[in-house]
This record gives structure tokens, C-alpha cells and sequence, in this order.
């Protein structure tokens, strides 16, 4: 999966895009294993056809959605929009997962 920063500048983060080759349950499960995340909701059945956020979670006392963003990628950010430091560790979880591989 590609994981890439969405924002001004790299300093400043408002969300996060990753490859939807990974599938929503995955990144779900992904997510899930991340310390102190606490999913609030998770993707239901045929999610795909009826949801644009699938995940809701809960990280670092803020909460943040999981959304289809275009059709190659997710993005994650803050369930109300801004740029959030407790981004920073959910993108590092998510580059460190054996399936990333680098941004360009």
C-alpha cells in the first residue's frame, strides 16, 4: 500500500492517502493494532456500495474517520477537519506495515 501525506507542507498534515489495494477491512485491522487506537466503528457488510467512511476510530482523546476519497485511495484524517499532530504516529504505524512501500 502507497501512504502519502495530504497537506500544505510536510510539517503540516491534514490527512493521509493510502492505496485502496489494501481493502478496507484490512486497513481496519491495520489501524486496529496501532497502541491506543480504539475503533469506534468498522467497515459493515457490502460496506463498499453504501458507505463513503467506513472506519471510525478514536486516537490520542480525537477522532479520526477512514473515507473513500477517490477510487485508488483512502484517506484518513480527523473526523472534524484541521491539521492534527496525532497523525503523525497513525502515518508511521502505517508506513512501518510490511505491505507500504515508499511515496514518490
Amino acid at each position: 500500500m502507497r501512504v502519502v501525506d495530504v497537506g500544505p507542507r510536510p510539517e503540516r498534515v491534514w490527512a493521509i492517502q493510502v492505496s485502496n489495494l489494501i481493502g478496507r477491512r484490512r486497513l481496519t485491522r491495520i489501524l486496529a493494532a496501532i497502541p491506543h487506537v480504539r475503533i469506534v466503528q468498522g467497515p459493515v457488510w457490502l460496506s463498499a456500495f453504501r458507505e463513503d467512511i467506513f472506519c471510525r476510530f478514536d486516537y490520542g482523546g480525537r477522532q479520526f474517520v477512514a473515507e473513500v476519497f477517490d477510487e485508488r485511495a483512502y484517506r484518513i484524517g480527523p473526523a472534524h477537519a484541521g491539521c492534527v499532530e496525532e497523525l503523525r504516529p497513525i502515518r508511521d504505524a502505517l508506513r512501518a506495515h510490511p505491505r507500504c512501500w515508499p511515496a514518490p
